[in-house]
């Protein structure tokens, strides 16, 4: 079964306060960007929209984390009562294993992220401990970036790790989410899609989750 995370990088702010109810029916999770205009040249969102965020939603939260030395925010993000962290592997100074640990300590689900010019051997060693695989599908740092089509070949090789090996990760896909792409991620073996450009295109995001959905459930069957 496909599930969506809504990429709220990208959410109209001035809207927000109308489009979070809708958002929060139809999503099954939110995610979250930090950006820190170092390890990718954007700033985006913060540790206080997260926290200002969670009074309003009833759905998980998922902090994804493109900044230097991630690990040092690991404390205040669990403070903050998210349900997932993903990293990406190279912006660790301390080993994946012990990040993973600490996580796990505070019931925080332990994601990693490859993009699109890395294949799944730096990661494979821990392919088997990861509650998430987010598989990049654009160069992070910047919404609405067409797809890399090399990518996809991640997709089927961290889903063909996953049948093989009976891991427990669910694989999602970030970035170009949207009518022309989801064929071939359905395809390669994506199980949850963040929703970003695609979605806040419309006016009416109701219209929009039920455009989507009902596409991706048509390719699925």
């Amino acid at each position: 079964m496909m599930t969506f995370s809504t990429s709220m990088m990208v959410a109209n702010p001035f809207r927000l306060e109308s489009d979070i109810q809708t958002i929060d029916t139809h999503t099954d999770m939110y995610h979250i960007d930090i950006m820190d205009g170092h390890y990718v040249p954007n700033i985006a969102q913060s540790l206080d929209f997260v926290s200002q965020l969670k009074p309003y939603s009833t759905k998980p939260i998922e902090v994804h984390l493109m900044v230097e030395k991630a690990e040092k925010y690991i404390d205040q993000f669990i403070e903050s009562g998210v349900h997932t962290l993903v990293f990406h592997p190279e912006t660790l100074e301390s080993p994946i294993s012990d990040v993973r640990a600490k996580c796990a300590r505070h019931g925080v689900r332990f994601g990693l992220a490859i993009n699109p010019d890395q294949s799944i051997e730096a990661i494979k060693p821990h392919l088997s401990h990861l509650d998430v695989v987010t598989v990049m599908m654009v160069y992070p740092g910047f919404a609405g970036q067409a797809m890399v089509e090399d990518a996809l070949s991640t997709i089927e090789a961290v889903a063909e790790y996953k049948r093989s090996h009976r891991a427990p990760y669910t694989i999602e896909i970030d970035g170009s989410n949207n009518f022309d792409t989801f064929k071939h991620y359905v395809r390669a073996g994506a199980e949850r899609l963040i929703l970003g450009s695609g979605l806040f295109k419309y006016e009416n995001l109701e219209a929009g989750y039920t455009a989507i959905k009902s596409h991706v459930e048509a390719l699925i069957r």
